[in-house]
């Protein structure tokens, strides 16, 4: 339903444009209608692998490549901070480095199931790669968001394994994969209860450690072409020792598809990570970071 009235203000914009001949009112029209086929792409593929397929069509049709994906050799959270002097607290990370997270949506089977990375292998010479898995009831977009499973580290390993869970049958879910930091992202295998499931998986994602207050925003702008990014909130459950999805948001009505926006509402303070990644393969790119609060923003180790 968000989605359909993405497409019908993109519609009504379109509508309302003046007739002019210029170059620049050109080219928001084409950005404008590139928009409506991507938003009208996520809607009929909820498959990764599909979605490429058919974003990779529209990509060339419109003449957009997806921006190189330059290394990035710094912590995100240690560099380029700023602090307006305003009421508001405000963190601005320039031009970062935008990859993909991995997701996975599939209905369970009334089965015990476990998952579990294996053969990492790193997008840098001399880092290892690092995943965490996430397992989550429905899918990202569903109203309340439950975390089932969560897990870093498996043993000694920089590779994650979920414990054993029954999956309802004909119950949806949807597995995460996304790297410990920006510097950690690659490739990786997917097994479910020890078979080898998905190949070569590419994950990756922006991760900024921070402690949150009441009405915390974080969004993405200035996004080069072709970049389409995801925001989710990950909070850290004191009791249960481990993370949980809070919150999730993909496209805004505030701009294009290249624009995430997501405002977290909590009750006291809670200590997680701001989880950025780029919506497929496809989608990498570079993009401009914000963090905003009222109060202090300071970033922590769990």
């Amino acid at each position: 339903m968000k989605q359909l009235l993405y497409i019908l203000l993109i519609l009504i914009l379109i509508s309302c444009q003046p007739k002019q001949e210029d170059s620049n009112q050109n080219d928001l029209n084409k950005t404008l209608t590139y928009f409506l086929e991507v938003s009208s792409l996520k809607l009929s593929e909820n498959d990764l692998v599909s979605y490429d397929v058919g974003l990779d069509s529209i990509q060339k049709k419109y003449g957009i490549t997806s921006a190189s994906q330059n290394d990035v050799t710094y912590d995100v959270a240690l560099v380029n901070k700023k602090n307006d002097n305003t009421e508001d607290s405000k963190y601005f990370w320039e031009n970062q480095n935008i990859t993909p997270i991995y997701r996975l949506s599939f209905y369970g089977d009334d089965s015990k199931i476990v998952f579990e990375t294996k053969n990492l292998k790193s997008s840098k010479h001399d880092v290892s790669a690092d995943t965490i898995l996430y397992l989550i009831e429905e899918d990202l977009n569903s109203t309340y968001i439950k975390t089932i499973a969560y897990n870093d580290d498996f043993g000694e390993m920089l590779s994650s394994r979920l414990p054993e869970v029954f999956l309802e049958k004909d119950k949806k879910y949807t597995l995460i994969i996304h790297s410990y930091n920006l510097n950690t992202n690659g490739f990786c295998d997917l097994y479910k209860n020890g078979l080898i499931y998905k190949e070569n998986i590419k994950f990756g994602g922006l991760t900024i450690k921070r402690t949150f207050g009441d009405k915390d925003l974080s969004y993405t702008e200035n996004l080069t072409s072709g970049c389409d990014t995801l925001i989710m909130i990950c909070l850290y459950n004191e009791q249960k020792l481990s993370y949980e999805i809070a919150k999730y948001s993909d496209d805004t009505q505030k701009d294009l598809s290249t624009l995430a926006e997501l405002q977290l509402y909590t009750d006291g303070i809670k200590k997680g990570y701001i989880l950025i990644g780029a919506y497929s393969p496809l989608s990498i790119g570079r993009a401009d970071i914000y963090a905003i609060k009222g109060g202090n923003i300071d970033l922590f180790e769990k």
